[in-house]
């Protein structure tokens, strides 16, 4: 029936010490390395997080440095803005006082070429009368040649 052949038990015993060759030299070895590869890989995992964690709140600085720098940038502007109304300001305030000093140069320009004119109109008037006068000093006239010859003298001053 079945018989068991030598051979087979040979075989048998060669694979069992196989196995504890094998368990021996490579199990222990291989389990070794599967083992430290694995720790290896949690490790790395664990970087891996806290690069991740690290890397958000690098972002989240980051982020919080421009809303900073934003801000400057915008109070940099508001001054700058300030700075250029204080500018136009005086500017403006300049100009107007320029205006004022321009406009009171022309008024006492204007009120001496008044005198002039009011000196040299009653330099007419003197000159006017005295030769009405004399002539009428010269010449015995009535009120009816009074008048004509006062229109006469004031129509020939009239066209100079």
């Amino acid at each position: 029936m079945i018989s068991i052949d030598y051979t087979l038990i040979i075989v048998v015993l060669n694979f069992i010490l196989l196995l504890i060759v094998l368990n021996k030299l490579l199990f222990k070895s291989i389990s070794k390395f599967l083992k430290e590869r694995q720790k290896k890989i949690e490790e790395d995992l664990i970087g891996a997080e806290e690069a991740k964690k690290s890397a958000a709140e690098l972002v989240r600085k980051k982020e919080i440095e421009f809303e900073e720098s934003v801000k400057e940038a915008r109070r940099l502007k508001e001054v700058a803005k300030h700075e250029a109304e204080k500018n136009a300001d005086s500017l403006i305030q300049s100009a107007k006082f320029k205006e004022r000093e321009i406009l009171k140069e022309t008024e006492f320009k204007l009120e001496r070429e008044r005198e002039k004119a009011i000196e040299e109109i009653k330099s007419d008037i003197v000159n006017l009368v005295s030769s009405v006068t004399s002539k009428i000093l010269a010449k015995d006239l009535n009120n009816e040649d009074d008048k004509v010859f006062i229109d006469q003298l004031i129509s020939k001053r009239g066209r100079k």
